[in-house]
């Protein structure tokens, strides 16, 4: 198999179309088809669906995605390391991550990947809203959602499960299930509306609670002064005690995310493919 035809694969899910991942590759329309026609000949499978909105990646095609990039990033790391010199390795990287990876993982990180390059430096900038990685808001961002945006290079790291948490001095002697989840002092939401919220609503309680916030660390902090059980990514809550999930159909995902030009300044790539390769040995998001 030619590596270089996965790099269509990926062009094409993240350009949308077989035009648009055809100018970013630099060939042809008819070139782009046919590279895609023969791998899915050499897997056995498909890996496209034509849809008028653009291409769609069946099952098959998702798992061929998925390796691509693994191996997308293998090259592109052996290429950076060739090329890498003291002058490509300092200057300023911002981060954006939610606030445990903020203040816990990320300094961790930045601690270990010093240790090679220390002329790099960083700013952490802690928030989970939206931002305009273009602008240079930030360099690279984590994110949890259930899907990446668009026009972003994005890479999945971890599922992150939604589960209601309690301080240990609150959580029941029997099993919890919804119908006693109900009788507990919950911490509400208001002017937070991500869809694991709304299925509380609907399932748990509409209220009233023992207090309500409008974002999950305010919650999380309730939470850990035992004001109530509340409802939280699991990724979030190390200090507190789980003690009932949600279906999975309701999980997010963490995501690494960097605007395409971004990636092309050296000590940012760096510090990139370090993240993937720290997560990869499981000592990232752990």
């Amino acid at each position: 198999m030619d590596w270089n035809d996965l790099r269509y694969v990926i062009a094409i899910a993240e350009q949308g179309s077989l035009k648009a991942a055809a100018e970013h590759i630099g060939v042809n329309h008819s070139t782009a088809w046919r590279r895609i026609q023969g791998l899915e000949e050499q897997l056995g499978c498909q890996i496209f669906i034509a849809e008028r909105q653009g291409y769609r990646l069946t099952d098959a095609g998702l798992e061929v995605l998925e390796s691509a990039k693994k191996m997308a990033s293998h090259v592109e790391a052996i290429q950076l390391s060739t090329h890498i010199n003291k002058k490509d390795m300092q200057g300023l990287i911002r981060l954006t991550a939610p606030n445990t990876m903020a203040s816990r993982t990320l300094p961790e990180m930045i601690y270990k990947f010093n240790q090679k390059y220390p002329l790099v430096e960083f700013e952490i900038i802690e928030g989970i809203g939206d931002l305009d990685l273009g602008k240079r808001e930030a360099d690279i961002a984590i994110r949890a959602n259930m899907k990446a945006p668009e026009n972003v290079i994005a890479r999945k790291l971890k599922q992150a499960p939604w589960a209601f948490f309690a301080h240990p001095d609150l959580v029941p002697k029997q099993k919890m299930d919804l119908e006693l989840l109900r009788k507990q002092p919950l911490i509400g939401y208001k002017g937070f509306e991500p869809r694991p919220v709304k299925w509380f609503r609907q399932n748990v309680s509409s209220g009233p609670y023992s207090i309500t916030c409008n974002n999950v660390e305010t919650a999380k902090g309730c939470a850990k002064n035992k004001l109530g059980i509340a409802l939280l990514p699991a990724l979030m809550s190390t200090e507190l005690v789980e003690v009932y999930r949600l279906p999975n159909e309701f999980s997010g995902y963490i995501w690494l995310l960097a605007h395409p030009e971004m990636r092309k300044v050296v000590r940012v790539k760096a510090f990139w493919d370090f993240l993937l390769e720290q997560n990869e040995k499981g000592m990232f998001l752990s």
